[in-house]
Formats: C-alpha cells, structure tokens, sequence
C-alpha cells in the first residue's frame, strides 16, 4: 500500500499496515462501546480506560455466530458487574 505524505509516496511495509488495521479497529470498537453504552444508559459509569478496555476484550473475543450487537452489549454488561461498577439491580 502506497500513502501520500507531503507530496512524497511511500510504501507501507506489511507490518505497519497491519498496525494501522490494529489501531483503526481499536478506535472503532471504541466508538461502538461507547453507543451501545449510551443506549443501554449505563455510559456514566465507563471512563475511557473502561471502553478501551472493553474494545478490546471484544476484539479477541468476536464470534462470528453471534450477533456484533449482541456481542458488544453482553461484554458491557459481564464488564460492569466483573468490576461492580454498577449494582446488579440496575442492570
């Protein structure tokens, strides 16, 4: 893969478009912690460290037999009753 940067081409070698992949699926699964958070209104109770951490579990954990959307907010909820950021009751 080739990139233009200041106006001089340079070839990405295998390894770092492979981090670039890496880093742009973290950011993604990010966001979508962050949403489902939102719409599950339990996003008050996740900090950054939080979502990154959840982005992650669920990178190395996807299944293709689930549900995305189900995968994401079952590792939310596991996630906030693992380390009682809320109480069960709420959930």
């Amino acid at each position: 893969m080739k990139i233009i940067r200041n106006g001089i081409v340079t070839e990405l070698t295998a390894e770092e478009m492979r981090q670039a992949y890496d880093e742009m699926r973290l950011i993604y699964r990010i966001e979508d912690v962050r949403r489902h958070a939102e719409e599950l209104h339990v996003d008050t109770f996740l900090d950054g460290d939080d979502k990154k951490a959840l982005a992650e579990r669920i990178i190395n954990s996807e299944d293709c037999n689930v549900p995305e959307n189900d995968q994401i907010e079952e590792h939310i909820l596991s996630y906030l009753k693992e380390h009682r950021l809320i109480p069960e009751m709420e959930i």
